[in-house]
C-alpha cells in the first residue's frame, strides 16, 4: 500500500525565526515611541516608560524616581518586552499567515490595540501608573507595534520565497520528473 502526501497550496508553515525577529522589532519600536513621547511631549523623563513597565514585576517602589535607572530595572523591563515581543511576534504570525502585507498590518494594528485596552484599562485595576497611557500617545505606541510586527513577518516572508520564473530563468516542477537511472 503506498501513501500519498498531497500539500495544498493554502498551508504554509510558520517561519518561527521570522515571528520572533517581527515581534522584537515591534517592540523595540514601541518602547522607543513610549520614550519620545514621555520625553519630548508630556515632559517626563524618556525612561518612565522603563520605570512604568518594570513596576509591574518589581512593584510601584520602581516608579520613583524615574530618572534614574539601574541595571535589575533595565533587566526585568528588558526581559518582560522580550517575552511581550515573542508572544505577540508569534500570535500574529499565526493569524495573518495567510493574508497578504495590507491586511496582516491591519489585524497587527487591531491586535495591539486590543491589547492597549486590556492593558491601559483592564490592568490598571492592578497597576495604576499605566492609566498615564490613556491618550493618543499610547495609541499611536500600540498601534505601530502591532502593524510593524506584521508587516516585518510579511516583507521577512517575501524576501524568502522564491523568485518567480521566468522565459530566460524557468523554475523546473519537480511533480513532472520520470524516474531515470542513474547510471
Amino acid at each position: 500500500m503506498t501513501t500519498r502526501v498531497v500539500v495544498r497550496s493554502n498551508t504554509e508553515a510558520i517561519d518561527w525565526n521570522a515571528a520572533i525577529l517581527a515581534g522584537i522589532l515591534g517592540m523595540l519600536a514601541f518602547t522607543a515611541l513610549q520614550m519620545a513621547f514621555a520625553w519630548l511631549l508630556k515632559g517626563q523623563s524618556p525612561w518612565t516608560p522603563v520605570h512604568m513597565i518594570g513596576a509591574t514585576i518589581l512593584g510601584a517602589g520602581t516608579l520613583a524616581p524615574a530618572g534614574a535607572i539601574g541595571l535589575k530595572l533595565a533587566a526585568v523591563t528588558g526581559t518582560l518586552l522580550l517575552v511581550i515581543a515573542v508572544f505577540s511576534g508569534i500570535v500574529l504570525a499565526i493569524v495573518t499567515r495567510r493574508l497578504g502585507m495590507g491586511a496582516a498590518m491591519v489585524v497587527g494594528a487591531l491586535f495591539s490595540l486590543a491589547a492597549y485596552y486590556v492593558d491601559v484599562y483592564g490592568l490598571t485595576r492592578v497597576f495604576p501608573w499605566l492609566a498615564d497611557w490613556r491618550d493618543w500617545t499610547g495609541v499611536v505606541a500600540y498601534v505601530v507595534q502591532g502593524a510593524l510586527t506584521a508587516g516585518v513577518y510579511k516583507a521577512t516572508l517575501a524576501a524568502h520565497e522564491p523568485a518567480a520564473a521566468t522565459a530566460e530563468a524557468p523554475q523546473h516542477d519537480l511533480r513532472r520528473m520520470r524516474s531515470v537511472p542513474l547510471m
